[in-house]
């Protein structure tokens, strides 16, 4: 049996070790606390389990195959815990003050009526209503510039708003800024 190849219990002392050392990494860190160690230990393990039949020994080494995959996963699981929509000390209302007479419901509403309705309709809705909160808490100058760029391209907007186009990339930039802050990222 080759070196590489997987044996019969693909959880086995390395796995384990590697699965212990990643855990301890995360623990008091990006949200992780003692009492999440089980769940993380858990889920490395499931992650792995799901990946092993996809290991190939011509093309790496059993150890650096774990480590990829454990890798992935944590920073998959870290990207979740930490995503800013999700901090509830960043929520500035309520869900019950939630408008539903927002833009997003009723463009969705009418996809339902023609039978278009989208499958991540909620994930929309959220961005729209993500987007929409970020604008109102820029300045006017900026909101100005982010209601023109969400209807034109960016050359054309540089015309509507009379200004070059090196000053429009200008405050893209700190537009920008202002969506990151709201949690708002490209990826």
């Amino acid at each position: 049996m080759p070196s590489n190849a997987a044996p019969a219990n693909p959880i086995d002392d390395y796995a384990l070790d590697r699965i212990r050392y990643r855990v301890e990494h995360v623990i008091g860190k990006f949200g992780y606390t003692t009492s999440d160690r089980d769940d993380l230990t858990q889920e490395l393990i499931l992650d792995l389990l799901e990946a092993m039949p996809f290991f190939d020994p011509t093309r790496g080494s059993r150890k650096t195959f774990i480590c990829r995959v454990l890798d992935r996963k944590i920073r998959s699981l870290i990207r979740y815990q930490t995503a800013q929509k999700r901090d509830s000390q960043r929520v500035q209302q309520s869900v019950d003050e939630i408008r539903l007479d927002h833009p997003a419901f009723d463009e969705e509403r009418q996809r339902r009526r023609l039978g278009r309705a989208s499958i991540h309709a909620t994930v929309h809705i959220d961005v729209r209503l993500d987007v929409d909160t970020a604008v109102e808490r820029m300045p006017r100058r900026l909101q100005r510039v982010a209601q023109v760029l969400a209807s034109h391209p960016p050359r054309q907007a540089a015309r509507v708003l009379g200004v070059p186009r090196s000053r429009l990339e200008e405050l893209m930039c700190e537009i920008r800024l202002y969506f990151e802050e709201s949690g708002i990222t490209d990826g």
